[in-house]
């Protein structure tokens, strides 16, 4: 199947995990994709992202196609970050549901971009109960116009309408949802996110299904958001957001969380400001939390096969 040769560029970004123990981990992509997926989307949220975002927006409809074509049985899940990581969506077969969440992503969150973070609550914490604003599934049956199903009375009459017999939540979502699935291995899980709406704010992966993470974003990763899931001394070896006095602290009493690295200069950036810059080598390493960090990350996701 040739399905990453035509949405490679849009959703495949090579990189390398440089780790303190020599290991380098090296993502590629590849010419086949398993026929039973579980798809995680991680997306950076912080100022900037906005024009970025709406090119994976406008790739999604190629993205949800080949899918279609090669019959993948497909969950869909999105965390975002940029700030506390957070589970926007949890993991749905529903391909309406997935595109309209994604498609409401605004680049409104904060400026520390914790990737590798938000990689690992996505796999170790239960059902993503680690993460810190877990969606709500009242807000989510408002964007996605989710009615509660009725049960059929225990007695007498059934009075329900034919739209809640079948549980389809609007006449816009009834079609659009048939026109982009009928017929195809999602059409038998139309309506789970109706049946068991729980599901849209859990993370949950299938046995045996490949684990497919999706990154996007335009940045290193910062320092993790939470203390539980930091390593080292990395609140300490943060360099600060905005750089930094002749004192070598933070100016403006900024936040201090961007990757430190090895070797540096202390150099004066303008008449207020200085700044730490990459001196030129072949030996340039993140420093010890950092590099542990990566380390444990790239590990955990060959661990994990995702």
């Amino acid at each position: 199947m040739k399905f990453f040769s035509t949405f490679t560029a849009l959703l495949f970004i090579q990189f390398f995990l440089y780790a303190y123990s020599g290991f380098i981990c090296e993502i590629q992509e590849d010419d086949e994709l398993d026929p039973w997926v579980d798809f995680v989307f991680l997306v950076d949220i912080s100022p900037g992202m906005d024009t970025k975002l709406q090119v994976f927006k406008a790739g999604l409809g190629q993205f949800i196609s080949s899918l279609q074509k090669e019959q993948v049985d497909a969950t869909f899940s999105i965390v975002t970050f940029g700030g506390y990581p957070s589970l926007l969506l949890g993991t749905t077969y529903n391909v309406s549901h997935f595109i309209t969440i994604f498609n409401s992503l605004k680049a409104t969150g904060g400026n520390q971009e914790a990737s590798l973070e938000a990689i690992r609550v996505a796999l170790l914490s239960n059902l993503g109960a680690d993460f810190q604003k877990v969606c709500n599934s009242t807000i989510q049956r408002k964007v996605l116009k989710l009615k509660k199903p009725k049960k059929a009375p225990s007695s007498g009459p059934d009075t329900r309408s034919d739209e809640e017999k079948n549980l389809y939540t609007s006449e816009w979502n009834a079609k659009s949802q048939r026109k982009l699935i009928n017929g195809s291995i999602w059409d038998k899980h139309l309506n789970d996110d109706v049946e068991n709406p729980q599901n849209l704010c859990q993370l949950q992966y299938r046995d045996g299904a490949k684990k497919i993470f999706i990154l996007i974003t335009d940045e290193d990763s910062d320092m993790p958001t939470m203390e539980k899931y930091r390593f080292g001394n990395q609140s300490k070896e943060a360099l600060c957001e905005e750089g930094h006095n002749f004192l070598q602290r933070c100016r403006f009493s900024r936040p201090q969380y961007e990757p430190n690295f090895e070797p540096k200069a202390f150099v004066q950036a303008d008449e207020f400001s200085y700044q730490y810059v990459k001196l030129p080598t072949d030996n340039m390493r993140l420093s010890p939390g950092f590099e542990l960090e990566l380390s444990f990350t790239s590990r955990l996701l060959m661990e994990k096969k995702c």
